[in-house]
């Protein structure tokens, strides 16, 4: 039944299945729309559904309601996670981008405007947004008021738009658009992965699950549009003959699967470049240019200086990145990155990884590309940096041990912790007095109860036995001091709500808003603030060339979700300590990470403008 209706309508339905009356005014709220515009969805629902039985009833004075017997086939946990993306249009976006890109010839704006049941003047206003998306792969539309309107770009581009807005977007499971070329679904695509996988097997070439998804994806497009292969590029590079003869036995042996299409060099030298790309190099192979290790060298020492890590004495992670940093120079000046579905989930789980880096892929763009990175690529960075982050002793929970100089339970107490915390996380040092319990420490653990010790935001346990320690790490698993960290860095001027309709608005509001406050430096014009997409409709804030003066914390909120770069947000923060390598800011990350992770929460914080409420909702830990 759901085929019937639009998303907005599904909306309706939806919400009339959970609730027994509902005016129009209240579906009006909550669909953010004109009353007029709901009934006149309401009557269509009606036409629809009423034509055996009365199922949509409209009760006089009192609303509508759906009848019990309606046996509803709508995915409500979608229809929940993307309202905001329903009712801002983005599923007309969708299919516009979709019906563009397979389209052979111009589509007249009146037979778009008529498919999607909307006036040539709100096509105008969405055409706008699928020029932007477009815009990423150097795609444009022509438009011929005789004729139509067409994309026009090269035909690599084009294929790149189609693996992205057919299977990797976030558009591709919002569109309504109806068609049976390229199904997410579709059993062939199982069939080459598995013929990529043996081949790549036999022929010693590494490549990650989902890099092999990503060519089987290309593959498929490749075959699809063989008509149009004459448009492509030919390979100007040296050849890799191992992953060149990969991908030719891959494409022969598709080809023999796919019977009415033949295998071309065009066709094989397309999937090459994808493949040689995108394997993994051998972690013996120590082929990086003395550019890379230069490279490396300069990101270690700007994230000493900002973050306070050495990461230099890591051999691991610094040969891995000079394996990594090779393939990536090829992917992003071919620009053949690999989709990352998992992008935004690093972000949110490794914040303060992202943050190191954002830092290091400022250098890389600087010293290596003539491109800028593409979201995608931070996802496998931030990884990399996670792992550099769990391999650092400097990360140790640092633990104060006092016990009033009794110098029996001094070593009793300090072997007994030993024993039941990993003494790669944990340090412990004993002190002699209360006054020694200082910033150098996390948490204090006294066998005495005393007077001198000062109200602390960090964990103190006092007056402590044997048995208090049983569990002790639990202890430390919590967050303690949340609503106390939180405090310093939030204040009425923390919390903003801009009514804007585009990302350059919302990057002056901030700006704007930091500026009459006071926290901007005197020289800020000549710098920018550094924005990326987290998911979840959120985007981190980073103050990479240090144009702030004082510590906070910034949540921005938008009246409108906007489109930013991938996604549409309507929230955005920024973290900013006094200085980036003290202990404030990874515990701040932990915090706002937890808060990005969850959608709840993220609405909790939306809808109010007091600051404490805030402190409130991010310290449920």
């Amino acid at each position: 039944m759901s085929r019937y209706f639009s998303n907005r309508e599904m909306l309706i339905l939806d919400y009339l299945k959970r609730h027994d009356l509902v005016t129009s005014d209240e579906l009006a709220n909550y669909l953010s729309v004109s009353k007029r515009t709901v009934k006149k969805d309401i009557a269509y629902i009606r036409e629809v559904l009423n034509q055996e039985q009365e199922i949509l009833q409209s009760v006089h004075g009192k609303g509508y309601a759906l009848s019990k017997s309606y046996m509803s086939v709508i995915d409500h946990n979608f229809l929940s996670r993307d309202k905001d993306l329903i009712l801002n249009n983005y599923d007309r976006i969708a299919y516009i981008i979709q019906r563009l890109l397979l389209a052979e010839t111009e589509i007249r704006y009146e037979t778009l405007a008529d498919e999607l049941f909307i006036s040539p003047s709100s096509l105008s206003k969405d055409m706008k947004k699928v020029r932007s998306f477009l815009r990423e792969y150097q795609l444009t539309i022509e438009h011929r008021p005789a004729y139509g309107v067409r994309i026009k770009g090269s035909e690599f581009n084009r294929r790149m738009a189609i693996s992205y807005f057919f299977y990797h977007s976030f558009l591709a499971y919002l569109t309504t658009y109806r068609q049976t070329v390229y199904k997410q679904d579709a059993i062939i695509l199982t069939y080459i992965e598995k013929i990529i996988r043996e081949v790549c097997t036999d022929s010693y070439i590494k490549v990650s699950s989902n890099t092999i998804k990503d060519i089987s994806i290309h593959i498929f497009i490749a075959f699809e549009r063989m008509a149009y292969e004459a448009e492509l590029s030919e390979l100007d590079e040296k050849i890799d003959f191992r992953s060149y003869q990969a991908a030719s036995e891959i494409v022969q042996r598709v080809s023999g699967f796919i019977k009415s299409k033949e295998s071309s060099k065009a066709t094989i030298d397309y999937i090459y470049l994808h493949l040689s790309h995108k394997r993994m190099l051998s972690t013996h192979m120590n082929t990086a240019s003395e550019e890379i290790k230069a490279t490396i060298k300069e990101i270690n020492f700007e994230i000493k200086q900002n973050f306070d890590i050495d990461f230099s004495a890591d051999w691991q992670l610094n040969h891995a990145l000079e394996l990594h940093l090779q393939q990536l120079i090829k992917r992003v000046e071919n620009e053949v990155s690999i989709p990352n579905p998992y992008v935004f989930q690093h972000f949110r789980d490794y914040l303060f990884a992202a943050k190191i880096c954002i830092s290091a892929i400022q250098i890389i763009e600087k010293n290596l590309l003539t491109h800028d990175v593409p979201l995608d690529e931070y996802g496998y960075l931030i990884l990399y940096y996670q792992y550099g982050l769990n391999q650092q002793s400097t990360q140790k929970y640092r633990i104060a041990l006092y016990t009033g100089n009794n110098r029996a339970e001094e070593m009793m107490y300090e072997t007994y912790l030993q024993t039941l915390l990993n003494e790669s996380l944990y340090q412990i040092k004993v002190i002699s007095s209360l006054e020694q319990f200082d910033d150098r420490f996390d948490a204090l653990i006294s066998t005495v109860a005393d007077r001198q010790l000062k109200k602390s935001s960090k964990l103190t346990m006092t007056n402590v036995t044997k048995n208090d320690l049983l569990d002790i790490e639990s202890h430390f698993r919590r967050k303690v001091g949340i609503k106390t960290l939180l405090k310093k860095y939030l204040s009425e001027s923390s919390i903003v709500r801009l009514n804007v309709t585009s990302k350059n608005e919302v990057e002056e509001q901030i700006i704007c808003h930091l500026e009459q406050n006071g926290f901007l430096k005197e020289d800020y014009p000549k710098r920018k603030l550094e924005y990326h997409e987290v998911g979840n409709g959120m985007v981190h804030i980073q103050d990479l060339n240090k144009m702030i003066k004082h510590r906070i914390c910034l949540i921005v909120h938008l009246t409108h979700p906007i489109l930013w770069e991938k996604t549409v947000i309507k929230s955005l923060f920024l973290i900013k300590t006094k200085k980036d390598g003290d202990k404030d800011l990874t515990d701040l990350c932990d915090i706002f990470s937890n808060w990005a992770n969850f959608p709840d929460k993220i609405q909790e914080v939306y809808e109010t403008q007091d600051y404490l409420e805030v402190i409130q909702i991010l310290g449920q830990q």
